[in-house]
């Protein structure tokens, strides 16, 4: 018993140097701005305190230092929450005079943020009052994040009070870095978000002009999702409150649900038609409809409700139908439909990356650029994927038309059967057969007739016909005004070839024309260039950033190898010659391709009345500049 009661003070005391060394572990430690260091991530080195009120100022707070708990995590994030947050952050400045620094919050959606800094004299300095709710130019640094700019003394310690507040998910990601690591990691991620959404830009554009040419309204849909889809990621980034709508407070307050709303829908759309619902599964298409005018009353209906509820609203609606979109991509797959193919892998891409953003989110991952940034690239993996699927789309198509074309074959012959041992008791069933050819036939109309805008060639001379002569010589015209690059036209006739026809028949005529036109397209081999048959007997060549010696020198040559052709028809050769009208110009944005070959046809005219068999260049006109290099003012067309 003495020896037990000897020991009680010593373990009273051991006892206590542990509490004591307890305690002081917890205490906030300040975090040091050493030589070397230029990023500072100040996680642990946070404490956090609610005000559920929202009536806190600097000094009740500044009263109550103690209520504060240290935050254990890389940022604050507490979801939707109503009340205001503060954070202490207490700094320790050990780096030369002169050094600029910043205190970064990369969450442009905050609608409230204040920072303050209590100078170890007892000052109290508010560095920073902002949030999506002040104009965009009332900003220090005018950024998408929030920056702060801080002044810091030598030697000094000081405490930062950061006063956090939204009404929708709060996610508060501090760091201080230097002016020059900021500017360092700019360039970074404005050269990923450049690259990212102007890939996505372009895949609507491309897609927008393929609807102009087929008038499929999926690529409508898909353009239209892929716009409201950078909408809501430029919102979210910031980037639209700094380039866009810097002075629509109340469209960067509340703006993200509508354009979440108008991009689900664009899906939405998209998805019934490129799997073709309402014909392969129509209980799924009924869905995905009534999910439509879901959306479409909810936010008929947003400017009237909380925005809180407004978020749980867009969330539950979106993501519920998302799933069932997935789930179309699924069945669709399963059953061995084509596009769905990329369809589902383009869904599954996106969920993985809205699965990586909430992590980010959430703070469970460390701010890497893959798990920052992982919406917007999962978005374009997304939009790549959506192409491939409707080029699959358009595969299967030309594939079903195909059938449908043997399909007629088929049902020809046995209709010649039929009809071969026609008799009254086979009539009811040739006349069923009939009918049934009549519905493939209109259905092989209908493909036709888009097969008919994919038809270019010209059939005799396999050259192309003046329809694709219009379309492709607008197309390098167009090229030739933005690069300011020349421009030149060959408008080639078959000389007497009315005696031709006349004396040797209009099939000898016509393998003068095939061969004349192989001679031409041999000479033009450049992939911009290209021949087409303008009319009759006479042929069109379109050269592109080629100058009037080099159209010059081209022309020439046809000319003599058309002079040293003879075709051999049965056991005559016929001999041929050209005449040829050349416009060479560099167009301004007045010109049209009217313009060329109106000069090019009259001089081809003179060409003719000239003696024939000769290459004629046209002088200028008023709306055509000089096509001819420095050295050579001479005029073009």
């Amino acid at each position: 018993m003495s020896s037990g009661y000897s020991n009680e003070p010593l373990m009273h005391f051991i006892l206590f140097i542990f509490l004591l060394l307890s305690l002081q572990s917890v205490q906030a430690e300040p975090l040091r701005l050493v030589p070397g260091e230029e990023r500072y991530a100040v996680g642990r080195y946070l404490s956090v305190w609610e005000d559920p009120s929202n009536q806190r100022d600097i000094h009740e707070v500044q009263a109550h230092l103690d209520r504060f708990v240290h935050l254990d995590a890389d940022k604050l994030t507490r979801g939707t929450s109503q009340s205001a947050w503060w954070l202490l952050l207490p700094l320790r400045h050990e780096l030369p005079r002169g050094a600029e620094w910043l205190l970064s919050v990369d969450f442009s959606t905050l609608d409230h943020l204040d920072v303050w800094q209590l100078h170890g004299d007892g000052r109290v300095e508010q560095l920073f009052a902002g949030g999506d709710r002040r104009p965009f130019h009332e900003r220090l640094i005018r950024h998408s994040s929030f920056l702060v700019p801080l002044t810091l003394q030598p030697g000094e310690e000081s405490t930062l009070l950061i006063r956090a507040q939204t009404i929708g998910s709060l996610v508060v990601p501090v760091r201080i870095l230097s002016k020059n690591a900021f500017i360092e990691d700019q360039e970074s991620e404005r050269l990923l978000l450049g690259g990212l959404w102007g890939g996505l830009l372009f895949l609507m554009l491309y897609n927008l002009l393929l609807y102009l040419n087929v008038r499929d309204q999926a690529y409508l849909y898909y353009c239209a999702y892929i716009f409201t889809f950078v909408l809501c990621t430029t919102h979210m980034a910031g980037i639209g409150f700094h380039y866009l709508w810097p002075d629509w407070i109340w469209f960067q307050s509340g703006g993200l649900a509508v354009l979440f709303m108008l991009s689900g829908m664009a899906a939405n759309h998209f998805t019934r038609l490129l799997l073709e619902l309402k014909t392969r599964h129509p209980l799924l298409d009924r869905i995905l409809w009534a999910y439509l005018v879901l959306c479409g009353v909810s936010v008929a209906l947003f400017p009237l409700l909380p925005y809180a509820l407004t978020l749980s609203i867009v969330t539950s609606v979106i993501l519920t139908m998302a799933v069932f979109m997935l789930a179309s991509g699924l069945v669709s797959f399963i059953e061995g439909y084509p596009p769905a193919r990329y369809y589902f892998l383009a869904w599954v891409t996106l969920f993985v990356a809205l699965g990586i953003f909430a992590l980010e989110m959430l703070g469970f991952t460390e701010g890497s650029y893959l798990s920052k940034w992982a919406l917007q690239i999962g978005a374009g993996t997304e939009a790549l994927l959506f192409a491939i699927a409707m080029s699959d789309r358009i595969n299967l198509i030309k594939q079903q038309a195909l059938e449908a074309r043997e399909k007629v074959v088929e049902q020809e012959k046995l209709l010649r059967s039929a009809q071969e041992q026609a008799n009254r008791e086979l009539e009811a069933r040739v006349e069923q057969r009939t009918r049934e050819l009549a519905r493939v036939a209109e259905d092989l109309a209908r493909v036709n007739e888009k097969l008919d805008r994919l038809n270019q060639l010209d059939e005799l001379t396999q050259v192309y016909n003046r329809r694709a002569f219009n379309q492709r010589s607008v197309q390098l015209l167009m090229q030739c005004q933005r690069e300011r690059k020349p421009l030149s036209v060959l408008l080639l006739d078959v000389d007497h070839f009315k005696q031709v026809n006349d004396r040797y028949g209009h099939l000898a005529g016509d393998e003068c024309l095939r061969r004349m036109a192989t001679l031409i397209r041999e000479r033009v081999t450049r992939p911009q260039d290209f021949v087409a048959r303008f009319g009759g007997e006479e042929f069109v060549v379109v050269l592109f950033d080629t100058h009037l010696d080099g159209a010059r020198h081209v022309a020439e040559r046809i000319r003599s190898e058309v002079q040293q052709l003879q075709v051999q028809w049965e056991t005559t050769l016929i001999p041929l010659t050209t005449s040829i009208g050349l416009c060479s110009a560099i167009p301004d944005e007045l010109t049209g391709i009217e313009q060329y070959t109106a000069a090019a046809d009259q001089a081809l005219y003179e060409a003719k009345e000239s003696g024939r068999n000769r290459v004629v260049v046209a002088t200028v006109r008023p709306t055509l500049r000089h096509a001819e290099k420095r050295h050579h003012p001479a005029p073009a067309c």
